[in-house]
């Protein structure tokens, strides 16, 4: 089940232990560093984003977050990757998202599923404070 959730300790335990699990070793220290201080942000994160849980037997297992029409949180916990879950959490936010073209600076770790959700590279990975992303873009065909 997918439903409308607030930023807070699950959400941020969730994204820390997939965070660490899979995405750090992308990131320099401070690149690190800079990403836990930002999901300390309750307050901020809850007013300018919009966040979608996904749960099995109650239990959250992933989360999927937007500004806009930029997603800026996508994150399913390891045990639960490659079963679809990721899918349908990109699928239910494609139909909430108004824009005609959404946005995503992916990480590393991210990029083939966003590929193969038909998301297209717009340019080549960059580094900024030590965070490692590629943009991408979905839509025109929405």
């Amino acid at each position: 089940m997918i439903k409308e959730i607030e930023y807070n300790q699950e959400v941020h335990d969730l994204v820390l232990e997939v965070f660490e699990a899979c995405i750090a070793k992308d990131y320099s220290m401070a690149g690190q560093a800079y990403f836990k201080t930002v999901l300390e942000e309750y307050d901020y994160l809850n007013s300018h984003h919009v966040f979608y849980g996904l749960f099995e037997k109650d239990k959250l297992v992933g989360v999927i977050g937007y500004q806009d029409d930029v997603i800026t949180f996508f994150y399913v916990r390891k045990d639960f990757q490659k079963k679809g879950y990721g899918r349908q959490l990109i699928a239910y936010v494609l139909k909430k998202m108004k824009g005609e073209y959404v946005y995503v600076d992916a990480s590393p770790y991210a990029l083939a599923i966003y590929e193969h959700l038909g998301f297209k590279k717009m340019e080549e990975m960059k580094t900024v404070d030590g965070i490692k992303t590629i943009s991408m873009v979905y839509g025109g065909e929405r």
